[in-house]
C-alpha cells in the first residue's frame, strides 16, 4: 500500500526516535519537521503501522521501525538527528531534566560524526549536554551510560 508523502515523512521522524512521546512531540514543535504530524499519525495508527499506548508513539513492530529508518539516506539522516537534537536544546530546561537531555545528546550522537557535522558553538552546546546527561546518569546509579556521554 503506498502512503501520503507526509505520513512517509511522519514515519521517518518517529523512527529516529523508536518510539515518541506527546510531550517529546510538544517539545520539539515537530511541526517545523512535518506540518501535519499529529494527524499523520493518527492515520499510521488507523493502519496498524503505528500503536499508540498512553502518551507514547511506537511502531507497532520493531522491523517496521527499522525499514522506515533505512529507507533515510544517510545524509538525511545525520541531517534529522542533528535538527532534532538541536531542537531539544532550544529548551531551557534541557540541562536540568534528565530524559531532555539525554534524547538530546543521544540525538546528536546518531549522526555519523558529529564534530564534523556540528559547528564550533554547536559543538560547545553538544559537550554541554553530554556533561548534563553523564551527571543525570551519574544521580541515577548509571554508570555505564554516564561514563558514555561524559567519553563524548
Amino acid at each position: 500500500q503506498q502512503f501520503p508523502q507526509n505520513v512517509i515523512e511522519t514515519l521517518k521522524v518517529v523512527s529516529c526516535f523508536g518510539q515518541i512521546s506527546e510531550s517529546t512531540i510538544e517539545l520539539l514543535d515537530l511541526g517545523q519537521f512535518v506540518p501535519d504530524m499529529q494527524e499523520t499519525l493518527e492515520l499510521a495508527i488507523k493502519e496498524g503501522i503505528i500503536e499508540k499506548a498512553g502518551p507514547i508513539f511506537a511502531f507497532s513492530h520493531d522491523m517496521l521501525q527499522e525499514s522506515t529508518y533505512n529507507l533515510i539516506s544517510a545524509e538525511e539522516r545525520n541531517r534529522l538527528h542533528k535538527k532534532i537534537g538541536m531542537s531539544l536544546v532550544q529548551d531551557e530546561r534541557v540541562e536540568t531534566n534528565p530524559e531532555l537531555s539525554t534524547l538530546a545528546a543521544d540525538q546528536i550522537k546518531m549522526c555519523q560524526d558529529p564534530v564534523n557535522i556540528l559547528n564550533p558553538m554547536e559543538r560547545a552546546i553538544f559537550a554541554r549536554i553530554n556533561l548534563a546527561a553523564g551527571k543525570h546518569s551519574i544521580a541515577a546509579s548509571s554508570y555505564d551510560q554516564a561514563r558514555r556521554y561524559l567519553e563524548t
